[in-house]
């Protein structure tokens, strides 16, 4: 524990200091910083299907808060309560490496339908969104990560001398107890992918130094995070996410014509049906012009009628990004970027869906 720490020296006096130290760290930056305040009510307005207009009124945090049901207690980490309204609008859940409990689940089922609306449940946990949970759960539940709340603090905002420190603190704190940071990526190291594809060009001996794999690993988590809030729904159609370094060298049938490397992050699903083995969705970064790209790909049975026919038997771009974009999405901080990137995402899968081989 850093001695130096405003919140690790408090989680001194908190028990089960893990998690509660995090609920309840959360709830203090919430509370006296109305910028923090605003961003992550941005975020949950970002997440929501109905994409409401968030609350611009004075709101509050509090933690460890009993409810009641029938003759049952339950006990609300944390609910974010606005205006003069006594009762929440956000009921918040935090967990860090303990698993949320079939018991909460229904708890909080069976709390939100009393609710009828009004209240909405918040998970924040280390991973994103389980695709097991999310069945049991409320349909419009959020799902946040600790990286998600950590990038808030810190992205470029006006603060008060006071806001700055506590932001820093919270920051430090979250990495020191292990949650996985995404910082920008710079030009320069964005430049450095370039490296990967002339690895992969090489016919000679070729090394890859740890500055070049740490920003290959940062790019990567950047693009999963870019993918997950929005992709996966796939996963109640069994879809499977996957994430990948590829490389292609030429061959006959490939039509590839140089070898090239790319970083892929997607969704995919295995099932052969009429002809149609593989379908999948990918976010991929070419490193050879290092642009960011969506394709929607599929693979087909040499026995499927369409397979010397169709020019686009293997997949096909559903969006493709400039250069200075591309660059951008991973300079801006984190939260920023994906606000940015969500609705092509979002209208990428659409696509997608609509795609002739999706449903063969």
């Amino acid at each position: 524990m850093s001695e130096q720490n405003l919140f690790s020296m408090l989680g001194k006096y908190v028990k089960r200091q893990n998690e509660n130290l995090l609920t309840q760290s959360l709830a203090a930056l919430f509370n006296h910083s109305r910028v923090f305040q605003d961003d992550l009510f941005e975020l949950f307005r970002s997440r929501s299907e109905d994409k409401g207009t968030g609350t611009t009124s004075v709101s509050c945090a509090v933690t460890q808060k009993s409810q009641f049901l029938r003759k049952r207690r339950i006990l609300v980490d944390m609910e974010i309560r606005c205006g003069d309204d006594p009762s929440p609008q956000y009921v918040v859940e935090a967990k860090l490496t303990a698993p949320l409990s079939p018991k909460q689940v229904r708890n909080y089922a069976e709390f939100l339908k009393r609710r009828r609306g009004k209240s909405r449940l918040v998970l924040v946990t280390k991973a994103g969104i389980d695709s097991e949970l999310k069945r049991l759960l409320p349909k419009n539940t959020l799902w946040i990560t600790w990286t998600e709340i950590a990038e808030l603090a810190v992205r470029p905002a006006y603060r008060s001398k006071t806001e700055r420190f506590l932001c820093g603190q919270f920051y430090e704190m979250l990495k020191e107890r292990g949650i996985p940071m995404v910082p920008s990526v710079t030009s320069g190291e964005y430049k450095k992918l370039e490296l990967l594809n002339r690895f992969v060009e090489s016919k000679s001996t070729k090394s890859l130094h740890k500055i070049s794999i740490d920003i290959i690993n940062n790019v990567m988590a950047r693009m999963q995070e870019f993918v997950g809030h929005n992709w996966s729904k796939l996963t109640d159609n069994g879809y499977k996410p996957y994430t990948r370094l590829y490389a292609v060298r030429p061959s006959k049938n490939n039509g590839v014509k140089t070898p090239h490397a790319e970083i892929e992050v997607g969704f995919y699903l295995w099932k052969k049906r009429k002809h149609v083995h593989e379908r999948y969705i990918c976010l991929m970064l070419e490193c050879d012009n290092m642009r960011l790209s969506v394709w929607g790909g599929w693979t087909l049975a040499k026995t499927h009628p369409e397979y010397n026919t169709d020019e686009n038997r293997w997949g096909r771009y559903l969006k493709k990004w400039t250069l200075p974009q591309s660059r951008l999405l991973f300079k801006k901080p984190l939260t920023d970027a994906q606000m940015g990137i969500q609705t092509q995402l979002e209208k990428c899968l659409r696509q997608f869906k609509n795609s002739r081989y999706y449903k063969a």
